[in-house]
């Protein structure tokens, strides 16, 4: 009867702290502890794939060769290094794209850069074509803010 109202006591104070109730009930059951399951399945796993691809590399006939019209087909690196200037057109009808509201990291209202437009157009064109001539676009200009979409806003 002690060692009943013991194990209920322990049980009862152990109730808000799961870690604890199941060493108990452990202990109670005399279940062993067994190791943690998943211990050594990664280096099995990414084991398994090396011998796989190994096998394979092994069992293919190194005097295979594709047919022609692969041979030239493989993967081949895009270098774009001219672009075609941006003209006053192209910068207006940017310009005239643009969404009326404001942003955090605007340096200037949008409202204004609409307002301005034959003013700003000229500036903004040299910054477009020195920043494709260059491969570089300013610094200063290269902070975003980002901001998920939440279900909940509260959180």
């Amino acid at each position: 009867a002690a060692k009943c109202s013991h194990f209920s006591a322990l049980i009862a104070s152990t109730e808000s702290h799961p870690t604890t109730l199941f060493r108990v009930t452990r202990s109670l059951l005399h279940v062993q502890e067994a190791g943690y399951p998943l211990q050594g399945r990664a280096e099995a796993f990414g084991q398994f794939f090396s011998d796989k691809i190994a096998r394979i590399w092994t069992d293919l006939d190194s005097d295979w060769a594709g047919p022609a019209e692969m041979t030239g087909g493989g993967l081949s690196q895009v270098l774009w290094n001219e672009f075609e200037s941006v003209t006053p057109e192209d910068v207006d009808r940017a310009v005239g794209a643009m969404s009326a509201s404001t942003f955090l990291l605007d340096l200037c209202p949008s409202w204004l850069v609409l307002a301005s437009r034959e003013v700003t157009q000229g500036w903004l064109q040299a910054l477009i074509n020195a920043s494709l001539r260059e491969g570089s676009f300013p610094q200063p200009l290269k902070e975003a803010v980002v901001r998920p979409l939440l279900k909940k806003p509260s959180l």
